[in-house]
């Protein structure tokens, strides 16, 4: 971890049925692009590369888990900064794990006679958001002191059809087409969407302050996360990177991760010097364990 980092806690959620997927996402082995990385060491996963992502920034990362708790909790037990929190409701959806993440830090600030402080909410299947784009974060910190309530790494555009593009033009991106971080479709869109209107594209991980982390932990069950912050004041960083929008949510997804990869190879180097670097505690289960829980 940067000594001099700004950065508060960060808050992963890892709990998920992967349904999109068709199989447990976050212990497909991370698609390397070639065999000299693939070969450096053990079968390193999505969501190790996430966890040593975040971990490379922040001073502490809390995993949320559901779905493998177990396979996770002897997988993740040693790695240090690293808490686990297990949502046994996990099957109702994403905000119960935000929320039973900072409903631990909340605690733990209690705990030691402490406000909470603001807090980063990042994805377990989203590898590529590596440090180039923490570093720019820093900055989102000094958002949150002068008033700002929520940081989207995003950028604000003018777009007349805002949205998630077709699964044919995130295919074009990452085969280097029509750049992510170029065109005027992004996966995700909040804010005023009529027709040439300009709208706000926002990407993760997303910087909460105090009071919106309050906000999420007090919402009602089910209440989902995007539009409880969309009354808050926000603010935008006008950052261009792929990895905050590329969500690792199904086959395709997956497969374009490889292709993206093989474009851009030093994405693939951050992630392995990460996890090299984060996770020398890491217990690797057995192939047929993490295969049965897969399938």
């Amino acid at each position: 971890m940067n000594k001099s980092c700004r950065l508060p806690d960060c808050v992963i959620p890892a709990a998920g049925l992967s349904s999109r997927m068709g199989q447990w996402k976050m212990m497909l082995p991370f698609p390397w692009p070639d065999n000299h990385m693939a070969s450096a060491g053990p079968v390193y996963t999505l969501l190790d590369v996430a966890l040593a992502q975040a971990l490379s920034a922040c001073p502490r990362v809390v995993l949320v888990t559901g779905r493998g708790h177990q396979i996770l909790a002897r997988r993740y037990g040693n790695i240090a900064r690293l808490a686990l929190v297990y949502h046994p409701q996990y099957q109702q959806g994403m905000t119960g794990s935000v929320q039973a993440g900072l409903t631990y830090l909340s605690l733990l600030a209690q705990q030691h006679s402490q406000p909470m402080g603001a807090c980063l909410i990042a994805h377990g299947d989203m590898p590529l958001v590596g440090q180039r784009i923490y570093r720019q974060l820093n900055a989102a910190m000094l958002a949150i002191k002068q008033g700002a309530e929520v940081v989207f790494p995003g950028r604000s555009q003018l777009t007349a059809n805002p949205g998630r593009p077709s699964d044919t033009l995130l295919r074009n991106n990452i085969a280097g087409v029509h750049p992510i971080s170029d065109n005027g479709d992004m996966p995700y869109t909040t804010g005023n969407t009529t027709d040439n209107a300009t709208a706000h594209v926002a990407g993760h991980p997303v910087l909460l302050s105090p009071m919106a982390c309050q906000a999420v932990i007090n919402a009602a069950p089910g209440h989902r996360i995007k539009p409880l912050l969309a009354p808050l004041r926000t603010h935008w960083l006008q950052l261009n990177d792929d990895g905050l929008y590329f969500d690792v949510d199904t086959p395709a997804a997956y497969r374009l991760l490889r292709q993206y990869l093989l474009r851009q190879p030093e994405c693939a180097w951050e992630a392995l010097s990460a996890v090299q670097q984060q996770l020398s505690g890491l217990q690797h289960e057995s192939t047929a364990m993490e295969k049965g829980l897969r399938d």
